[in-house]
């Protein structure tokens, strides 16, 4: 089955890593102050805090290149993997539920998860981390709309 040409191609956001980032400045910081107050850390230290920050800052990389949302004008995909990529879809006309899920933190940064389940209640995609989520629910409703029409 091919898939129609995307209309949107969504990636979990940056900004829902935040706490990985914020954790990865502390630790820098934390070195970097005890290094300008003249405190010995040894290299075995600064070693294991780089590997920490690293650490930190890949995993959120590695989880944008596994998860691919596309909306096409029938259905919404989900793609995730690297090296194996695991499928799924749902067809727009047999979409039951549609919900934006965000917690307080996550509405001050705009980002959260869009929750699709099917009408059969077999099949569910959780589109995570997702930039605006309440905006491509209405656009998600919108596409329902159009597509029940034509179909």
């Amino acid at each position: 089955m091919t898939i129609d040409k995307p209309l949107y191609e969504l990636k979990p956001s940056r900004i829902s890593f935040v706490t990985n980032y914020f954790l990865s400045a502390v630790l820098v910081s934390i070195v970097g102050a005890v290094k300008a107050l003249g405190l010995y850390i040894n290299e075995v230290g600064i070693a294991a805090a780089g590997g920490l920050v690293l650490i930190l800052l890949v995993i959120p990389e590695i989880a944008r290149v596994r998860h691919l949302y596309k909306i096409t004008p029938s259905q919404v995909v989900q793609e995730v993997g690297i090296l194996k990529k695991q499928r799924d879809s749902i067809f727009l006309n047999n979409i039951a539920d549609l919900n934006s899920d965000q917690n307080f933190s996550q509405r001050l940064l705009m980002f959260g998860d869009i929750k699709i389940g099917s009408s059969s209640g077999a099949e569910k995609i959780v589109l995570k981390g997702i930039r605006n989520p309440r905006e491509i629910v209405i656009e998600l409703e919108r596409l329902m709309h159009e597509y029940g029409k034509d179909k």
